[in-house]
């Protein structure tokens, strides 16, 4: 379903740099590894290698995203294997192609479940498929930790068996209005896609913009393909806007830009993480004032802890200094997560990993400033206060995105 086009430009950044920076110096709480008394007597972990899954889009149109993906997990996955394993055991990544066909996707996911036998999933797909791979994976009970930003997906009742590492989109639309408010953006316009990836988003954007005092003058759609938004962005303008919040992702928030700027119009302009892929090449002098949300940065002027220099750093090295790099710590995150519910009572039972997790607080891994806390009714585990807005026009060491003022 096209929502998850959040998640897929996402996942091209951090699972390119899915590279574990501190493998054995990694923290966590109490409760994250490790058997204790009493405990339920789940079935003890097989002889052989842990299979952990992984579908996305491998060839076609989007193959470039699911290879990202699948270079950072195998990456990562080896420096797991070269630290021990999980629990001992070696770890084989299991690839399936969805070919960004939902059709496809189930037929991958049934594949992994029913006859590789993945003990995890790490990716259950990309872009339209997730939501026909979901049911499969619960059907099957298959415990998956991703990057999914989707409201609806935070629903323990529904897919009980997965957890997200990601901030939920309802914060991030949450944080994007509190901070077009504090820029004393008073009218607000609306530049969106048309394939629903702002769906989710504009409906808590306009309930927000009520309690915030903040009108919304329009709403203007263009379609993923257009290659010139000139006459949307024009509308808006001439509509009385006087900030611009963008809901799109790849070339087309590009496309925005080229239209403010063949326009000469600088608002104000807030809007997701993607706004980060085009902006910086793209935008220019227009990004002093363009601000996207984030949860993942340093303070102006300040220096990231250790965890995340190291494995911003390394990613560097292997995939080239880019700021979405600091992002691949939900990646490195999710397998982190698994693994710790793996280890916690020794067993691939897939109600022993849910136990596990759902009792996770405020564990942390690659860096003790990023927390995850779960529960049996919240498998959303990162924390809403955690959601901020980051600067467009300024990168901090080694690439780092930079947290916004007040944010």
């Amino acid at each position: 379903m096209p929502h998850l086009r959040t998640r897929a430009l996402v996942m091209l950044s951090a699972g390119a740099v899915v590279v574990l920076a501190a493998c054995g110096s990694s923290t966590s709480s109490s409760s994250s590894g490790g058997g204790s008394t009493g405990q339920p007597n789940y079935a003890p972990i097989p002889a052989g290698n842990i299979k952990l899954g992984f579908i996305a889009p491998l060839t076609g149109p989007n193959a470039q995203s699911g290879q990202f993906l699948k270079a950072g997990y195998s990456l990562f996955i080896a420096d797991i294997n070269a630290a021990g394993g999980i629990d001992g055991h070696q770890v084989d990544l299991v690839a399936g192609d969805d070919k960004a066909d939902p059709a496809t996707g189930a037929s991958e996911a049934r594949r992994l479940t029913q006859q590789e036998h993945v003990a995890a999933v790490l990716e259950p797909g990309t872009g339209e498929t997730t939501f026909q791979i979901l049911p499969v994976l619960t059907q099957a009970k298959t415990p998956t930790v991703a990057v999914l930003p989707e409201n609806e997906l935070d629903k323990p009742a529904t897919y009980p068996y997965y957890f997200s590492v990601y901030p939920l989109n309802s914060d991030s639309a949450k944080e994007i209005v509190k901070y077009a408010r504090a820029l004393g953006i008073t009218k607000l316009g609306i530049a969106r896609d048309t394939t629903g990836f702002g769906d989710s988003y504009e409906p808590v954007i306009r309930s927000e913009a009520l309690l915030q005092n903040l009108t919304i003058t329009d709403t203007k759609s263009f379609a993923i393909s257009a290659t010139d938004v000139t006459t949307q962005i024009r509308q808006l303008k001439d509509g009385g806007a006087d900030g611009l919040v963008i809901l799109s992702v790849g070339a087309a928030v590009g496309h925005v830009y080229e239209a403010l700027k063949a326009l000469n119009w600088a608002p104000k302009t807030v809007g997701t993480y993607s706004l980060l892929y085009s902006g910086r090449t793209s935008l220019g002098d227009l990004a002093a004032n363009t601000f996207f949300s984030c949860g993942i940065g340093v303070a102006n002027g300040g220096t990231p802890d250790p965890g995340l220099d190291a494995l911003v750093q390394k990613s560097n090295t292997a995939f080239g200094k880019i700021p979405t790099n600091a992002g691949g710590i939900w990646s490195v995150d999710s397998i982190r997560i698994l693994k710790a519910a793996i280890e916690k009572y020794h067993s691939l039972d897939p109600d022993a990993i849910k136990s596990a997790i759902e009792s996770f607080k405020g564990v942390s891994y690659t860096s003790p400033n990023f927390t995850y806390t779960y529960s049996a009714q919240e498998h959303a585990g990162w924390p809403r206060s955690e959601v901020k807005m980051c600067r467009l026009d300024k990168v901090g060491q080694d690439g780092i995105p930079v947290f916004a003022d007040n944010s």
